[in-house]
């Protein structure tokens, strides 16, 4: 009989190990999209895929935070902390899990999509602010309304178009994509009559 507990247990663990295997490389998606977006790809999600995904990216957000906090507290190397560092760890993990499960519903799922699947094509967005300076990262850029943090501009937009661009207006990015998001090649305003 204490084979037999013994040998579940360990099928167990095997299968939750392969469960945290298959959960963190799906929050790969996630890193994947951000390290992509600092390394100069300038990705968009669709506003259609931040409107539709938006509550399941929360409650993503949520599971991640409760999985990241489960994980850490299961380790044993938070007893190796101080007690501060424990109560910084616990409050750390979850954000940074709940942050990570956000960001892969709304934008790693597109992107990976969008790199798979992507055609020349455009998306349109509306305009939030183009008077901002930029960084390094993305300069002359064009904020956009109603998109995820990091992913709510348009960059290199040339100086003539940013200043006929006003809040609310919409403008057509052109590049590589799919209806979840495209990679940004060039920008042009869309008049209305």
């Amino acid at each position: 009989m204490a084979e037999d507990s013994t040998v579940s247990q360990s099928t167990l663990s095997a299968k939750g190990r392969r469960y945290t295997l298959a959960y963190f490389l799906f929050l790969l998606l996630g890193l994947l999209s951000v390290f992509a977006q600092m390394l100069g790809v300038h990705f968009l999600p669709s506003l259609s895929w931040v409107e539709k995904a938006s509550v399941y990216g929360w409650v993503f957000s949520l599971a991640s935070a409760v999985f990241g906090l489960t994980l850490w507290l299961g380790s044993p190397d938070h007893q190796k902390l101080s007690a501060f560092g424990r109560v910084a760890m616990v409050l750390a993990a979850p954000l940074l899990f709940g942050i990570l499960g956000r960001e892969t519903v709304l934008t790693g799922i597109p992107f990976a999509w969008t790199v798979v699947a992507g055609v020349e094509g455009h998306l349109d967005y509306f305009v939030d602010d183009a008077d901002d300076f930029g960084d390094r990262r993305c300069r002359n850029p064009v904020r956009l309304t109603d998109m995820p943090v990091m992913f709510d501009k348009v960059c290199d937009v040339p100086m003539w178009q940013r200043s006929a661009l006003g809040p609310g207006m919409r403008i057509r990015v052109l590049g590589r994509g799919t209806w979840m998001g495209i990679i940004q090649s060039s920008v042009a305003p869309v008049y209305t009559q």
